[in-house]
């Protein structure tokens, strides 16, 4: 058993909700509900188990879904409860709200900042239907890229090399791609 900062690490983990890694820095990130103290918490470790330490506490709720900027070592948060996108330190500081506006169920979250790029799926926006968008990396110029044939867009990867986004659909059971365009769908 792992206890940092009054909360326990491995064998009190009621829920892992999401992990994203960085194999550059060796590092990698996960949120949790924890079943000592019913509240959530994001973590950071490297992948030797080393340096383990908590990077949110605080006003976290369900952070569904998390991607690393390996560029400006920033972490991105996925907030489903409550309809946000937040970006963080990795060291815990200087947290900001990128994206609170015409969210209805965001969930998953990918970045590419060798362009620049946020890319997230939202389950239900304000007008009800779900769609797949792209942003710049601080929030702004957000652009549709997929708002049809959509059932819940949840899991999203990107081939950076290719510049294609990869999403899966949880309600049609498939996995579809398109480029950074929404493009050869």
């Amino acid at each position: 058993m792992i206890v940092r900062c009054g909360v326990c690490v491995t064998s009190c983990v009621k829920t892992v909700l999401a992990i994203t890694s960085v194999t550059v820095w060796k590092v990698i990130s996960w949120s949790i509900t924890a079943t000592v103290e019913p509240t959530l918490h994001v973590f950071s470790v490297g992948i030797d188990g080393s340096d383990i330490h908590e990077v949110l506490n605080v006003s976290v709720d369900t952070p569904e879904n998390l991607a690393v900027d390996w560029v400006n070592n920033k972490l991105y948060v996925v907030e489903t409860s409550v309809n946000r996108i937040d970006m963080v330190n990795l060291d815990g500081t200087n947290r900001v709200t990128l994206i609170a506006e015409n969210l209805g169920n965001p969930r998953g979250i990918a970045l590419d900042p060798t362009v620049g790029y946020l890319f997230f799926s939202d389950w239900d926006n304000l007008s009800g239907d779900p769609k797949v968008e792209r942003a710049f990396m601080d929030g702004t110029n957000r652009q549709d890229l997929i708002k049809t044939k959509l059932g819940w867009p949840a899991g999203i990867t990107l081939d950076i090399v290719s510049k294609r986004l990869y999403w899966v659909d949880s309600r049609f059971d498939y996995i579809e791609t398109v480029t950074y365009d929404g493009l050869q769908r």
